[in-house]
């Protein structure tokens, strides 16, 4: 059995390189563990060549965003962990499309940068987060207290040639990370209580109470659905009301302090699409 797994670029992993390439490794030497061969590529070497027909391939596992590797993978015929519409799927303006009218999603529009932000958007404070991709650089999510700052920044994003984004309501709360597996529900989730611009996290608090977790893995679950993700993980904000808002959901994070946990549940998956 061979399995081709694709490791994520560092430019998509922006304080984040060590600790994807580790979860990366984790599952591969699991699956190695089961008797697969795992063929490990960067995602900065594939290319039109990468997947010859002669050679025969079971399965991908990739944590690849780039759309060259995406439109490489979608000529395939076997599984791809995670697919390659769940890897589009969870770029922000796709994201906010599909989940924009679920009530745990603040109030959102996506919005070409070229038009400026829509007079009839009146919310502020807002955020405004660049829309074809995640976070790869400090300007690409920013908050803005009135219309000025928002129209600002979204003029900054189209000098930097980013061609969409999306304002959304800012919510006030206590941010809380959590990480799963489509169908296996959540693998860890916590309170983060230290982050730089990037989420590089000093510690976490995982005293959670059951019933909370059960809220999470609720709206985790059927976001992942919803954008056909098999690997994820996400940002929720609790209000001190204790409602929940969804602000992030990510195809195949780092995995932060669940990886051991998360590989076998990732290496099992796998085998079974299989």
């Amino acid at each position: 059995m061979t399995v081709v797994g694709i490791s994520r670029s560092k430019q998509y992993s922006p304080g984040r390189e060590s600790a994807d390439a580790v979860i990366f490794e984790k599952v591969s030497m699991l699956l190695e563990n089961q008797g697969v061969d795992v063929v490990r590529i960067p995602e900065e070497f594939v290319n039109s060549e990468t997947f010859p027909t002669e050679i025969h391939i079971d399965a991908v596992f990739q944590m690849a965003r780039s759309e060259d590797v995406q439109n490489e993978l979608s000529r395939l015929d076997i599984p791809i962990i995670n697919s390659v519409s769940a890897v589009r799927n969870c770029g922000r303006t796709e994201q906010i499309k599909l989940l924009g009218n679920r009530p745990f999603v603040p109030a959102s529009v996506c919005l070409e940068t070229t038009n400026g932000v829509p007079a009839e958007w009146n919310i502020f404070p807002c955020w405004v987060k660049r829309g074809d991709s995640h976070s790869v650089g400090k300007d690409d999510v920013c908050l803005a207290q009135n219309s000025e700052e928002a129209s600002m920044i979204v003029a900054q994003m189209q000098e930097r040639g980013i061609k969409n984004c999306i304002l959304q309501k800012h919510v006030s709360g206590k941010l809380l990370k959590f990480y799963g597996v489509r169908g296996y529900g959540i693998v860890g989730s916590y309170y983060p209580t230290g982050a730089d611009k990037f989420g590089n996290l000093q510690q976490c608090n995982d005293k959670i109470p059951d019933a909370d977790i059960e809220r999470v893995s609720t709206i985790a679950e059927e976001s992942a659905e919803m954008l056909e993700t098999d690997v994820y993980g996400g940002d929720l904000i609790v209000t001190e009301e204790g409602t929940l808002y969804l602000v992030d959901f990510n195809d195949w994070p780092s995995f932060g302090c669940c990886q051991d946990k998360a590989a076998k549940v990732i290496a099992e998956l796998i085998l079974n699409r299989i």
